[in-house]
């Protein structure tokens, strides 16, 4: 896994650094991924396409590196470019072209933005380089190398970077310098400036001394300074012990999700989209499971389909999940019936419970804490981009409780109107199967409270050389822990990642100036965001002073609203609430100041569930102070329910809907000084996907039963059972008995299906374990995977092939070249010779091509380390190297180099297939019936 996530390195580097001399950029980065380059390779020699999957649990969906398609610029490990592989690889990379519908204008070429924002100089009309692009990247971790920049332009080809990986946290001093190079930042400056010229500005102070540059930041400068709001560990060794094991573990996140957030976010700041944010006010290890987060995911996707629909513009939708556990408290201490304890701060830190052993701050919850974000983030990723979250579903949305009531009502027409528009739209021939249709972006959040946490998941960016804590995409500082010169606003300077900031009314509006100097020296968009919560009186008297002075300071912020935390009160029951209305009324409040100072409302920040609790009073289904013990679900404060929040987005879409049908004067968000011109450029999002993403899958053997069916789940839209933990399982040659559990087990599930096959099958029992897995004969279910050595291949598989063809069952065939052809060596560690892997995978294709089947693809046990564990191969390990890098723990794997180099020969193959004739070309047909 990368760190990178698909950003350009440079747009206005010097040459040589990632950008043209002309400071146009044309250098990016991929990720280092082993598993592209050889599927890079493939793709060469077959213009079909390959499929990708990898054994390892891992990242799912559409995450994938930019690019398969973008052929330019694999780059490839120190140990894997030298040497015939990569110099092949390194001849594909500059030779393959974009195709012609895809080619971007010369001087642009290597990124599809939308928009660039160009200042012209004070003293000429010749514009300076650009300074900051919004255009949308579809999620994830890609990027392509500037060898495809070259190829278009006919430019050369500079030295190819180093792949991205993680970089050692080394405890050493950095610049506090965020993401914007300094030309920019001044630029960029001198735009916020400029542009609160448009509205009535108020007296000019007299200008302040040029401030002392910033203290060197470092990954724990932090600990230098006074920390609120942390526990106190009881043992400090357990805590160095965990904090050690989360350090060890991959990223929550990935740098390249961030700075796409940063860009989508700086669009809010602009008035060009609006931030949807919202989730549990904090998340528990009890509530965890998978219906309490696909229900909560789901009302933020009818919100934000509301509000899309009522104000016309992008909504980023941005989840308080997947690592929102800490809370600050008021007091260190609770007192009950005269026993006082620690507060409770939170699942990551201590137990809820009232006793003393639950009180007292345990490390390992910060383990727990970690594996429950990963596994949430990871069901959030296949809900937003496994088909969930697709437009045509719009109708699918509506939570069961809320099918009867007025919001309900209002959602089901709305809807309707969505299906008419997409049935419109598919009539005109625009196709909604694309995946900017079906699927979405989403991102995670939560409060930057618990610093050793936060610390331990910081990791260095390869790419930029920034640091990004990868707890999540969006940190936030909160009101108990904004100091200027605390621990907090220390560590967030440092990190890249978007930040936000609270704000109530005891705000000083000089305070919020320089905490956001301090946060966003360079000044860039999108990096800030203000988080109003004060309470609707508050807000119409403290707001105007707080947004004339960040516009007067000539800063780029984007406004939001928390309507939560500053309505809280206490229910004659005791127990704490929010009346709907008073939190209805600090939106509209937040709305009206934002009309009259002429800026810009960006977006809401919710706490809400999916639930159908009852903890804020209020609402068109009224929830009363007596209904409030009824499903009273909270473990800290109350959350609006699904009704309530979907009521209050009808509210806030009327508001975004006037906006957009008032004068453009009205209209008009703060402007970027008159001096900007922005011009638009390339294709847009909906082609530019294709090269910006690639498919990818997750697969391993079915063997451990009680944890497959664990993870078992009813699919409800189909009624069928997947078994969640992987997208596709396979049986293997010991466990495939016709009677056995693993057969019995795996006929029930819908995933595709693999079959290890040795050379001691029978063919009649391979086609009754066929029938058995695939009754209904449904093609792609079934993969063939063949293990038996060359030699065996060319006598056993013939045999096999005849009986499935006689059969008429429709299944793929790929071959496992690696474990027929295990040996021990005389060191006595086991190796497989790369030539007997080789004359295998060679078997496979000759047989195929004498039964006139298809060799469809290649099974293996790889890495992309750089080991010596299979003897043979271009760059020759033998016998005596085995022991140099011999690190695993089971079977021998091939390293990068042989992988690649065994990609070029299979790619010969199916060039050299695609060049025959159409008879020996084509694939085993359907059966007659078909």
């Amino acid at each position: 896994m990368d760190l990178d996530a698909g950003v350009p390195l440079d747009l206005a580097g010097p040459a040589g650094t990632g950008s043209r001399e002309d400071g146009h950029p044309c250098g990016f980065l991929v990720r280092r991924e082993l598993q592209n380059h050889t599927s890079e390779a493939l793709a060469a020699g077959d213009n079909r396409g390959c499929v990708g999957i990898k054994e390892p649990q891992g990242r799912t969906g559409r995450y994938g590196p930019r690019a398969a398609s973008r052929r330019g610029g694999w780059p490839s490990g120190d140990f894997a470019v030298v040497g015939e592989a990569g110099r092949r690889l390194a001849a594909i990379n500059s030779a393959l072209p974009l195709p012609n519908r895809f080619r971007r204008d010369r001087a642009h070429h290597a990124r599809p933005p939308l928009h660039y924002c160009i200042p012209k100089t004070p003293d000429s009309s010749t514009p300076a380089r650009p300074i900051a692009a919004a255009a949308p990247i579809p999620s994830a971790m890609a990027l392509a190398t500037n060898h495809a920049a070259a190829a278009l332009s006919g430019g050369a080809v500079s030295q190819p970077r180093r792949a991205p990986s993680f970089l050692p946290l080394k405890r050493r001093t950095i610049c506090a310098v965020h993401a914007a190079e300094p030309s920019k930042a001044s630029a960029t400056a001198a735009a916020a400036k400029t542009s609160s010229a448009t509205v009535a500005p108020e007296k000019s102070a007299a200008p302040a001394p040029k401030p002392a540059a910033p203290a060197k930041w470092a990954i724990d400068s932090w600990r230098a300074k006074k920390a609120l709001q942390l526990p106190e560990y009881p043992n400090a060794a357990e805590l160095e012990s965990a904090l050690k094991t989360i350090e060890a573990f991959p990223p929550i996140v990935f740098a390249g999700e961030a700075r796409n957030l940063e860009e989508r976010l700086a669009d809010a700041a602009m008035g060009r989209a609006f931030l949807l944010q919202g989730g549990d006010c904090a998340e528990s290890f009890k509530e965890f499971n998978g219906n309490n987060i696909r229900d909560t995911f789901r009302v933020l996707l009818q919100m934000s389909a509301v509000l899309t629909f009522g104000g016309q513009m992008p909504v980023i939708k941005v989840g308080r999940m997947a690592g929102q556990f800490a809370k600050p408290r008021s007091d260190n201490f609770e007192v009950k019936d005269g026993v006082k304890l620690p507060s409770y701060r939170g699942d990551n830190i201590n137990g809820d419970a009232f006793n003393e052993k639950s009180r007292i701050p345990d490390p390992q919850r910060m383990i727990r804490a970690y594996t429950q974000s990963a596994a949430t983030l990871n069901l959030l990723r296949a809900f937003a981009m496994g088909g969930y979250a697709a437009m045509q579903r719009v109708t699918q949305w509506n939570l069961d409780f809320t099918e009867n009531s007025e919001q309900g009502d209002r959602y089901r027409e709305l809807a309707h109107r969505v299906d008419e528009a997409l049935g419109f739209m598919s009539a005109a021939g625009l196709t909604l199967d694309h995946p900017i249709m079906s699927s979405t972006e989403f991102w995670t959040s939560h409060e930057c409270l618990l610093l050793p946490y936060e610390q331990a998941l910081t990791r260095q960016d390869s790419t930029s050389g920034l640091f990004y804590d990868c707890s999540a995409h969006m940190l936030w500082v909160g009101e108990r822990t904004r100091q200027l010169d605390g621990a907090h606003v220390e560590f967030l300077r440092g990190v890249a990642n978007p930040l936000g900031i609270k704000v109530s009314d005891k705000m000083n509006p000089s305070d919020l100036v320089k905490l956001i100097e301090i946060l966003n020296p360079t000044n860039k968009p999108g990096r800030i965001t203000i988080i109003t919560r004060m309470g609707a009186e508050n807000m119409r008297v403290k707001l105007p002073h707080l947004i004339r002075a960040v516009r007067n300071s000539g800063q780029i912020v984007t406004w939001i609203t928390d309507p939560m935390h500053g309505n809280t009160i206490k229910a004659p029951c005791g127990l704490k609430t929010r009346p709907f209305d008073s939190i209805l009324a600090e939106v509209r409040a937040f709305f009206d100041v934002h009309e009259q100072e002429g800026s810009h409302a960006g977006g809401v920040h919710l706490e809400m569930t999916g639930q159908n609790v009852t903890e804020c009073i209020g609402g068109s289904r009224t929830v009363t102070f007596d209904d409030l013990a009824d499903r009273y679900h909270t473990h800290c404060d109350p959350r609006l329910n699904a009704s309530q929040s979907l009521e209050l987005a009808f509210i806030i879409a009327e508001r975004l809907r006037k906006r957009r049908t008032r004068s453009s004067k009205l209209n008009s968000v703060l402007p970027l000084p008159s001096e900007f011109k922005s011009f638009s450029l390339g294709e847009t999002e909906i082609y530019s996907f294709f090269f910006e993403t690639t498919e990818f899958w997750t697969s391993h053997e079915c063997l451990l039963l009680p944890y497959e069916q664990a993870l078992t789940r009813q699919d409800s839209t189909s009624g069928l059972f997947y078994d969640c933990s992987a997208h596709m399982l396979w049986v293997g040659e010991r466990t495939r008995q016709l009677d056995g559990a693993h057969v019995e087990f795996l006929r029930g599930v819908a995933n595709p299906l693999g079959i290890k096959v040795s050379d001691k099958m029978n063919p009649s029992d391979l086609v009754k374990l066929i029938e058995i897995l695939n009754p209904t004969n449904k093609p792609g279910r079934i993969i063939i995977i063949t293990r038996m050595g060359a030699e065996n291949m060319r006598v056993k598989l013939p045999h096999l092939i005849r009986a499935v063809r006689n059969s008429g069952q429709i299944v793929t065939w790929i071959t496992d070249p690696m474990h027929g052809n295990t040996i021990k060596a005389p060191c006595g560690l086991k190796t497989r010779p790369f030539d007997s892997i080789l004359a295998e995978v060679r078997a496979f294709f000759d047989v195929h091509e004498q039964e006139g089947s298809h060799a469809e693809g290649v099974h293996l046990e790889m890495t992309g380390q750089n080991v010596t564990e299979c003897i043979g191969g271009s760059r020759t390990v033998t016998f005596d190297d085995l022991a140099d890098r011999y690190h695993t723990h089971c079977d021998p794997r091939l390293n990068a180099s042989q992988s690649l180099e065994l990609a070029f020969i299979i790619a010969e193959r199916l060039r050299k297939r695609r060049t025959r004739s159409s008879k020996l070309n084509s694939v085993l047909p359907l059966p007659s019936g078909f």
